[in-house]
């Protein structure tokens, strides 16, 4: 990964205080503010071109596509740390097991971010706006009662109680996680329908101005790995259309790694060595996808793995500059 940043300072403090992982986290964070202050700079465009509606509604669609990755992982595996050890009725699966789940605390800040600021910039989507609202409320009430039941398993309070509140609160629970998961599929899907027509046309102006570059690959092999994931998490999956899918991916990231290994200015786009690891371990997991799809429907849990490995891509993708 390649990214200095002038303004950014002590970094070994900042590892000692919150881990090699946090000071990642923060470097992508970072990353992605710089990259917007100077993509909304004045001073930076003033001899430039207004933006195109197009433009315009790519710099929008990335404030949801962001938060929206990475709070719906952190719910996703919370949800699911919690379904394997708490049964429907609130009481351990198996005894000897210890409940746990992941809280959601400040996770959905991001999206709540994007749910007020959304609305404010243009073009208006009112589709995705009421969407990304809807996942937010969903997410909050969700949010609410993974901390309730974090600190009830924490304190083990089930041993004073018999497990009474966890019995309580695991109906409530469950709604609201297909609450918000059906809030998710929702804004997915709305995404989905804009974002394959902008990176269709980005496509269509790249090849027109420079032919299949590096951008042109790296473009469309992010466009076919969401075309994939989509079939993948279908709720009625096809499992011969998934193959197809991902048969078209792998054409596409084969493309992509030639045109890599051969550009020498590979290694100078900002954030492309994360890219270009990020598809290879996504491009590995839809494999295991078509594996398990032999053996029948995918569980949440099998599909687990790709959408984590999906949501990196997505960042990743989002985190490319290919103009510096």
């Amino acid at each position: 990964m390649r990214a200095t940043f002038a303004g950014v300072l002590g970094l070994g403090a900042l590892a000692v205080a919150i881990g090699c992982e946090g000071v990642t986290n923060v470097l992508e964070d970072k990353a992605q503010q710089v990259a917007e202050k100077l993509a909304d700079d004045p001073s930076a465009t003033a001899s430039s071109p207004a933006p195109t509606e197009d433009e315009l509604l790519t710099r929008k669609l990335r404030l949801y596509v962001e938060c929206h990755g990475r709070a719906t992982e952190r719910i996703r595996s919370s949800w699911q740390r919690y379904a394997e050890r708490i049964d429907d009725d609130g009481t351990l699966r198996k005894k000897g097991t210890t409940p746990f789940l992941y809280k959601i605390d400040t996770e959905l800040a991001p999206c709540e971010d994007a749910a007020r600021r959304g609305p404010t910039m243009r073009p208006p989507r009112p589709a995705i706006e009421s969407a990304m609202a809807d996942y937010v409320e969903h997410g909050r009430t969700f949010a609410g009662l993974s901390v309730e039941l974090d600190s009830y398993f924490e304190r083990k309070l089930y041993q004073e109680d018999d497990w009474a509140k966890s019995k309580q609160l695991a109906p409530g629970f469950r709604l609201a996680f297909e609450a918000w998961s059906k809030a998710a599929a929702t804004l997915d899907r709305e995404l989905g329908i804009h974002l394959d027509r902008l990176d269709r046309s980005r496509l269509a102006a790249l090849e027109r101005s420079g032919g299949q570059t590096l951008e042109w690959h790296a473009r469309l092999l992010t466009l076919e790995a969401r075309a994939f994931m989509r079939c993948a998490s279908a709720e009625d999956v096809d499992a011969e259309a998934c193959r197809k899918r991902q048969a078209t991916l792998a054409e596409a990231d084969a493309g992509f790694r030639r045109v890599y290994g051969t550009d020498p200015r590979a290694a100078e786009v900002f954030w492309m060595d994360s890219f270009h690891e990020s598809t290879a371990t996504y491009v590995e997991r839809t494999g295991e996808v078509l594996d398990a799809l032999d053996e029948g429907p995918l569980s949440p849990e099998a599909l687990r793995p790709v959408e984590r490995a999906h949501t990196a891509v997505v960042s990743d993708s989002n985190n490319l500059r290919f103009d510096r």
